[in-house]
């Protein structure tokens, strides 16, 4: 279960910088890193997840949100600016022969693609040269197509793939994508390559659960009601919101886009999520580097070509927030109300702390080391400071301090997870 967003320049509130978003849901023990690869070229082939496949050339700069079992990625942006996110379309027949996974896919697309066209048609190649398909899960069978979003600040396409056919569409001012499969035209959407009705070949029980239809019109209507002035905390507060005023995560569902998972058809939870801004020169990726946007502050990665400017959120940061969020999961006190308003307070003085030199990195002018260390190093402080709070506050909840059926399997959760380290 995923959400995919994006916004063209001419809706938002800064005319000159694209947006783009997506929460990563997943199995709540996959691991999801930020990485970064320099532009480079490669000779040969190369092995993908599943299967190896020739990958001869010149590839981008790219900057990644991977779960780390797979060489793929869920999210991504290149150094061209085209910023890529893949939901999971249940659909029958399976992909249960090896092939690429649709997250091998959008990693190809940014190492590849020049522009959001570009992008979509190496997807599009390499989909029939080698075939969609394999387990996507890292612990169980897992299989399902995909759909993708792809815009470079410029132009805006929606990818979707069955089995080897797809449909292209464009976007004219902004789009959301979720986990169901392309239905009649929209009229703010236009098919500029092959045309398929992949609505029979939906599975409906997997769709109905998932609720991606109605996760989408949520994403919709959010990004609607701000049409011509959507910002960057617009994308923020959308990825984190869930349905309804629930004050704990078990009471959440399959509704809300910061997912929180739970036994039975709740079995995903955001693991990660990530915004870019997309300027007219360089980007801004913002993201939470670890699970639960809800109680999480994005933070920012100065992208270019060249390398990226960040501070050190990798895998052990992942864990360390994870242990933390758990905590909070578990506890019989958590209260979503209360660490909302907190995240939203420390994030708008982030937003705020790197508006010196937001502009001037989206818009290609050099900056000086110490204008942006300091800056960094200074968020670096609001995030340790702020899930130094959540740790004193949830940190002496018991494993098996939330009673029933929630409790008991987030604590077998917590057991796996550790014994997988």
């Amino acid at each position: 279960m995923c959400d995919t967003l994006c916004s063209l320049p001419k809706n938002n509130g800064d005319p000159k910088v694209g947006l783009f978003g997506k929460n990563s849901d997943r199995d709540p023990n996959e691991i999801q890193v930020v990485e970064f690869y320099p532009r480079m070229s490669r000779e040969g082939r190369m092995n993908a997840t599943h299967i190896e496949v020739e990958c001869e050339g010149d590839v981008n700069a790219i900057l990644i949100s991977r779960p780390l079992w797979m060489w793929g990625a869920e999210m991504g942006v290149n150094e061209k600016g085209v910023a890529i996110g893949n939901e999971a379309i249940f659909s029958n027949p399976k992909n249960k022969k090896n092939g690429l996974l649709g997250m091998d896919l959008l990693r190809l697309g940014l190492e590849r693609g020049k522009d959001s066209l570009s992008a979509a048609h190496t997807i599009v190649e390499y989909l029939e040269k080698y075939g969609q398909g394999g387990s996507n899960d890292q612990f169980k069978d897992e299989y399902y197509n995909n759909s993708f979003l792809i815009s470079d600040g410029k132009r805006v396409l929606e990818l979707y793939i069955i089995g080897s056919e797809y449909l292209l569409r464009e976007v004219n001012r902004f789009d959301t994508i979720s986990n169901s499969v392309a239905r009649e035209r929209e009229s703010e959407k236009a098919d500029i390559g092959k045309s398929h009705n992949f609505s029979y070949k939906e599975d409906f029980l997997y769709t109905r659960l998932g609720r991606g239809f109605e996760r989408s019109k949520f994403t919709t209507d959010s990004l609607n009601s701000e049409s011509g002035g959507i910002e960057l905390g617009d994308f923020f507060k959308t990825l984190r919101h869930h349905d309804g005023d629930w004050t704990h995560p078990k009471l959440g569902s399959n509704g809300d886009i910061c997912m929180h998972a739970g036994p039975l058809s709740r079995r995903f939870q955001t693991v990660n999520s990530m915004v870019v801004e997309i300027g007219e020169k360089r980007s801004i990726v913002w993201s939470t580097f670890s699970s639960n946007p809800c109680i999480s502050l994005y933070k920012p990665i100065l992208f270019s070509e060249e390398r990226t400017y960040w501070l050190n959120y990798d895998q052990n940061y992942w864990l360390k927030s994870e242990l933390i969020h758990r905590k909070y999961q578990e506890s019989r006190s958590a209260s979503y109300l209360d660490e909302m308003h907190s995240v939203d307070d420390e994030q708008e003085h982030i937003i705020n702390s790197i508006g010196t030199i937001r502009r001037k990195w989206l818009s290609g002018d050099n900056l000086a080391t110490e204008e942006y260390e300091e800056i960094l190093n200074g968020i670096g402080k609001i995030d340790s400071e702020h899930l130094g709070k959540l740790q004193k506050s949830y940190g002496s909840v018991s494993s098996s301090g939330l009673a029933g059926p929630y409790g008991a399997w987030w604590k077998r959760k917590r057991e796996s997870l550790a014994q997988s380290q």
